[in-house]
């Protein structure tokens, strides 16, 4: 059978560059046609050429740009035994994009209670928060009125949550988070609100039907700042 014995770690490179990924394995028989790489909904085809040195595939993908960026597929298979495969991600350097799904642009808190505001940011590499209202830069884990937890979501995803602690009148209404990088930097609006009703479903789709069940799947609107449920209602029409 053929193991995989080594593969690239993430590997890194700026827009334009060249990246090289790479996966070792062993095995008898081993040729270059025992492995291959792969990548779902991805034009490996012409985006990619290969190269094979003592046991080593390399993928070597030419002028990268954001849509390279993704998580490549290295596997080994000489037919003897199962198949192994194993992942490298590509990361090549973008500005930051903030999320706008609808809970993303807006909190909702109580007066008195902690209020919290979330901006989740796709970035390479890592990228630094600032959290300002009404332009000015608000003093973050200074004083015990605003702090920021932060956390990485995936390889190219991260978060950055300001809580204000016990809102009051004043501290409603918008708020900017501004994400910078080497490359770049993206700014949005995200309001802070009173709690409210939630706001409508988004997008609401028929994913599957059987004799007796239908599977729906649809966008949550932004949940007024309680936690939110659903209920479904159907009605069956007589012919």
């Amino acid at each position: 059978g053929t193991t995989i014995k080594a593969i690239s770690e993430n590997v890194v490179v700026n827009p334009g560059g060249d990246a090289v990924l790479s996966c070792t394995v062993e095995g008898k028989p081993l040729t270059e046609e025992h492995i291959k790489w792969e990548r779902v909904a991805y034009d490996i085809a012409s985006r990619t050429t290969t190269s094979f040195v003592n046991g080593t595939s390399y993928l070597h993908i030419k002028d990268a740009s954001r849509d390279d960026v993704g998580s490549f597929r290295c596997i080994a298979d000489n037919r003897v035994a199962n198949p192994t495969n194993r992942d490298v991600q590509l990361i090549v350097k973008f500005a930051p994009e903030i999320d706008k799904s609808p809970t993303f642009l807006r909190a909702a808190s109580g007066t008195g209670e902690r209020g919290r505001l979330p901006c989740r940011a796709q970035s390479a590499p890592k990228p630094n928060f600032i959290w300002r209202q009404e332009s000015k830069d608000l003093p973050v884990n200074r004083t015990y009125k605003y702090e920021v937890e932060e956390k990485k979501i995936d390889p190219l995803t991260y978060e950055s949550t300001l809580i204000i602690e016990k809102v009051a009148p004043a501290d409603y209404g918008a708020y900017e988070c501004v994400v910078t990088n080497e490359l770049g930097q993206a700014t949005e609006s995200i309001r802070l609100d009173i709690t409210s009703q939630p706001d409508t479903p988004l997008s609401l789709n028929i994913l599957n039907v059987t004799h007796d069940s239908v599977t729906l799947a649809w966008t949550p609107g932004f949940d007024g700042g309680l936690k939110a449920s659903y209920r479904v209602r159907y009605r069956i029409n007589c012919l």
